[in-house]
């Protein structure tokens, strides 16, 4: 009879052994945490700078699943969004950038990733447009709308930031090739004698970028199709009739140039490299001295502490500018429900501006609706108070 009791012993004894093994995780060790987190933090930036932007992403990937709470997980979050900027990946910058507003909104440097979210909307379009151009008939860029909202949102909501005069310089410039691209749309529906597509492209360079370099052109070009349109009109419906652009109809007068600069060329100046995510700062910040009330009697600090840490506000502006916010909410009566706190933003005091406080996202999204026209144009947002607390320090138990 065979003897199989010893075979099967040494694989089960094997086993118990190393199930032994591994149902006995090592526990982490604090003190070890932000040396290693600085370790792959520094990791990731060295292969960033070395421009391997593939390997240096699935560092900082690596340092924000392992470490969430590490300060350095917040730089290589910042970094992760460069990082996919310079490969060249739209969607993943975009969406990088947006994950960092929303779980870091008050972060010293969270302007930096409104430009960078804008700046790669931008490329792309432009890019596009750079290829539309040699076409017959072009098409418009489908991010050109995001990329112009994305850039006057940047302006909107930190009109103060470094990054904001070479946003407004690209939006401008953007603008100017869209006008240019849906001329050229204009002239290749003429040549295809499709007078009514023509009129509605020519109108579109004036009614949606408004004082271009091609406004004339695409003036005389509305004429002038609405003139072929009703020659057309008058003539039997059977009868196929081309008019060419050139003949008797003399040609649109030439754009004139602005003063300044050749329309459509940004200037050498205003124009900023793409600039890399800001350098970590130390973690201890300057004290700031919070009064009870603002001279203008807007609630401060002591009223957000005092509010439940369950419940939601409504976000307005932020800025450096502690008057110009006062001004703002004199201007338009809202200082019984409004309330601003200050933090620290590259040395210096930041205003935050905050709207009424409510017992759940679902009321606050509500009031957004009721909110006048005015406070509605600057896109506010639902926040937890709780986080606000946390950042002021103290709420209500």
């Amino acid at each position: 009879m065979p003897r199989l009791r010893p075979a099967l012993f040494i694989p089960v004894f094997l086993l118990l052994a190393a199930t032994g093994c591994v149902t006995q995780p090592q526990k982490p060790d604090p003190g070890r945490e932000p040396a290693a987190a600085q370790t792959i933090y520094e990791k990731g930036k060295t292969a960033l700078t070395a421009n391997d932007f593939e390997a240096a992403a699935r560092q900082y990937r690596m340092l924000m699943a392992s470490y969430p709470d590490s300060p350095f997980s917040v730089q290589a979050h910042m970094e992760l969004a460069y990082a996919y900027y310079r490969a060249g990946d739209t969607s993943s910058t975009i969406a990088t950038a947006e994950r960092f507003m929303r779980e870091h909104p008050d972060n010293p440097n969270v302007d930096y990733l409104y430009y960078l979210r804008g700046l790669a909307s931008y490329d792309e379009t432009i890019a596009f447009i750079n290829r539309e151009e040699k076409a017959a008939d072009p098409a418009m860029p489908p991010l050109s709308g995001l990329t112009q909202h994305y850039f006057s949102e940047l302006g909107e909501r930190f009109p103060d930031s470094k990054y904001t005069q070479d946003a407004k310089v690209r939006l401008n410039h953007l603008r100017e090739r869209l006008a240019g691209l849906e001329l050229q749309r204009a002239k290749a529906a003429i040549e295809r004698s499709d007078y009514a597509t023509a009129a509605l492209h020519a109108r579109a360079v004036m009614e949606n970028y408004p004082n271009s370099s091609h406004d004339r052109e695409a003036a005389a070009l509305t004429n002038m199709v609405y003139r072929m349109l009703d020659i057309e009109n008058r003539q039997d419906k059977k009868q196929n009739i081309v008019i060419p652009v050139s003949g008797r109809e003399p040609p649109p007068p030439a754009a004139q140039k602005p003063a300044g600069n050749i329309a459509g060329e940004i200037p050498r100046t205003a124009v900023l490299r793409t600039p890399a995510p800001p350098e970590p700062r130390p973690v201890q910040d300057r004290q700031i001295v919070i009064p009870t009330e603002s001279a203008a009697g807007i609630k401060r600090e002591p009223w957000l502490r005092e509010q439940a840490s369950g419940g939601y506000t409504l976000q307005l502006l932020g800025t450096l500018n502690e008057q110009a916010l006062v001004d703002f909410v004199r201007r338009h009566g809202i200082g019984e429900r409004a309330a601003y706190f200050t933090t620290q933003r590259d040395g210096r005091p930041w205003h935050t501006l905050v709207y009424g406080s409510y017992p759940d996202p679902e009321t606050a999204r509500s009031a957004i609706g009721s909110l006048p026209p005015a406070l509605r144009k600057q896109k506010p947002w639902i926040r937890r108070l709780g986080d606000i607390q946390a950042l002021i320090g103290g709420s209500a138990p």
